[in-house]
């Protein structure tokens, strides 16, 4: 976890330092208010610190760096507990990221941080990006992970509720030994994490890395070191066996068309590392953690003995956590066959409790009323029996829960039909990759809109949008690059608003989005045959009849509901037209031409 650190800087760090045992005390007692569903203020993670050391921090027996490790542990603790919970409740990784994203939110922000934190760059990994990081190692059930700057394990814990064996490495003692209490199973080290490979044990043989590794610190090395990052990945990557994925967070920068990291890339290709997904995030994921540094997320794939492939090309800077989700999802690739399979642990079958999840469960009903002995001898001897009604009639709730949780998660699936679109708001390319992705494969076709072929729709908003602009020549402060600038403000304006739309409409047309899961619903309710059937079943049976009525009025307006986004949708692309050629209109009668005395048309065609 971007923690790196000298000798002289390490004692003079444990002079305030409480023991793991204190924090994991604190950071408990701070799940367990989160388990009640109460955000965690300043002055409570204050009074969990005082109860746990025994005092203050001005008393000198802790800092707040240690009450924000205090944090981490309780996030880690909260979402071991309730994560089966989580799945139930969500069912997609978009939907799953929000709830993780509302758990980090009800920590505070870093915003104390002591010298130490500053200096050796200690910012743990959100929940949110550590949730998409783990997606990205591809983790198979029993696989064993290796995280080299492990820090307080919101990073393992991912790995960890995906089944993953793990071996964790942190230098840092008391992180160390928050570690060794967190994780019990896992296998924990303090190493200098930059030479893992050479200093781990020969029968530690881990599939997949992953890793948060300094951007520009080094142990033993005093100020900044700008190879920090590059010395971590290809020590990590050489630990790897043949086929073997790892899985970096790192600095923005760290880039194979960036001539700082150059030889970083050439001295992991030689290792046989293949960059086969690279995407960029804003720093404001971090703002919690106390930075807003921009970060880049990196899968390298080690490939077999005598294969070579060239690095992909990155990714762009995406907004939030939800972005970079749809990117890994639309593209980082399937693993690769390991070269020779290791040894696996296989899980163990452990019973797991279902747990509320705390502010989205039920309030429990009052305890059944016993029945007579001669009422339950005539239901055992039913011939027929019906499934538990409980929160779900008749499988109601279940389709209807298909049904929201589509719409929840079409922003996500918009995003991700919408990223590979070439032409990007505010940003230049080379338009023949435009050029060559029209000329490939099949035609673009509308009709994969509403198809539920999401790379089709990708390919139609692609050629529909055109190609982007060339970075311009002159980028000096003239006159000709203002123009320049508000024509491509210009295009920007109605490839953006097209696009969006456009990606909207294939999102609700996928497979499980919300087009379907309402057809589902109405076809659960009323079968094929206009509810013919149902009606001629219930007939003559009051109770069940009125039961029907209810469902039938609950379905109407839920047909009501769909109509109205339908009718949504439908205005939406009629503002966006209108909008679009006010835009051009505007645009192609008032850019000031070079000499200030004419107008020249801003032009939308392709360059």
């Amino acid at each position: 976890m971007n923690f790196s650190i000298s000798a002289k800087d390490f004692q003079a760090s444990t002079v305030h330092t409480p023991s793991p045992t204190a924090i994991v005390e604190a950071g408990t007692r701070l799940a367990d208010a989160l388990a009640q569903g109460r955000a965690i203020e300043t002055a409570a993670l204050r009074a969990a610190m005082e109860a746990a050391c025994g005092g203050s921090d001005a008393g000198g027996l802790w800092l707040w760096k240690d009450a924000y490790e205090a944090g981490e542990v309780a996030q880690v603790l909260f979402l071991r507990r309730f994560w089966p919970a989580i799945q139930a409740k969500a069912t997609i990784p978009a939907a799953r990221l929000a709830m993780l994203a509302r758990i980090a939110g009800m920590l505070p922000t870093h915003t104390r941080r002591s010298e130490e934190s500053e200096s050796l760059q200690q910012f743990s990994t959100p929940l949110p990006i550590g949730y998409v990081a783990a997606l990205a190692c591809g983790l198979r059930p029993g696989e064993a992970l290796l995280e080299p700057s492990a820090g307080t394990g919101l990073l393992a814990i991912h790995a960890e509720l995906a089944g993953a064996r793990l071996h964790l490495n942190e230098l840092a003692a008391t992180r160390a030994g928050l570690l060794k209490t967190l994780y019990p199973a896992a296998c924990v080290t303090q190493l200098d994490a930059a030479q893992i490979h050479d200093r781990l044990a020969d029968d530690v043989a881990p599939g997949v890395v992953l890793m948060n590794p300094p951007f520009s610190v080094a142990a033993h090395v005093e100020g900044r070191y700008r190879d920090a990052t590059g010395d971590h990945l290809r020590s990590a990557l050489s630990r790897l066996p043949r086929g073997g994925r790892l899985v970096a967070i790192t600095g923005e920068s760290f880039r194979p068309d960036r001539p700082a990291a150059a030889k970083a890339f050439a001295e992991l290709s030689d290792r046989g590392g293949q960059l086969v997904f690279s995407a960029g995030l804003s720093g404001r994921a971090y703002a919690k953690h106390g930075t807003t540094v921009d970060v880049r997320l990196s899968v390298f794939d080690r490939l077999p003995d005598g294969e070579a492939g060239p690095h992909i090309a990155p990714l762009g800077l995406m907004d939030d956590p939800a972005g970079l989700l749809a990117a890994v999802l639309a593209h980082v690739p399937a693993r690769l066959e390991p070269a020779s399979a290791p040894a696996r642990l296989e899980p163990v079958a452990v019973p797991v409790r279902r747990v509320a999840i705390p502010g989205l469960s039920r309030k429990a009903g009052p305890a059944p009323r016993a029945l007579p002995s001669s009422q339950v001898a005539a239901a055992a001897a039913a011939s027929v029996t019906a499934a538990e009604i409980a929160y779900d009639p008749c499988g109601s709730n279940t389709k209807a829960q298909g049904l929201y949780t589509a719409m929840t998660g079409s922003p996500a699936a918009r995003r991700q039909i919408v990223t590979p679109v070439r032409a990007q708001p505010g940003r230049y390319a080379d338009p023949k990759d435009w050029v060559n992705d029209m000329t490939s494969g099949a035609a673009p076709d509308g009709a994969a809109l509403y198809s539920g072929d999401a790379q089709g729709a990708s390919k139609f908003i692609n050629a529909v949008v055109g190609p982007p602009d060339s970075r311009p020549q002159d980028t000096a402060a003239t006159a000709t690059s203002d123009r320049d600038r508000l024509e491509k403000t210009g295009k920007d304006t109605y490839r953006s608003m097209t696009a969006v739309v456009l990606a909207d409409i294939a999102a609700d047309f996928r497979p499980d989005g919300p087009i379907a899961q309402a057809r589902n619903l109405s076809t659960h309710w009323q079968g094929n045959d206009g509810g013919a059937a149902w009606a001629a079943g219930v007939a003559g049976q009051h109770d069940r009849g009125i039961i029907q009525d209810a469902v039938r009025m609950e379905a109407a307006n839920l047909a009501l509901l769909a109509h109205q986004i339908k009718r949504g949708m439908r205005t939406e692309a009629t503002a966006a037209a209108l909008l679009l050629a006010m835009v051009n209109a505007r645009l192609t009668n008032s850019v000031p031409a070079v000499n200030r005395g004419s107008l020249t048309p801003a032009s939308f065609q392709a360059p």
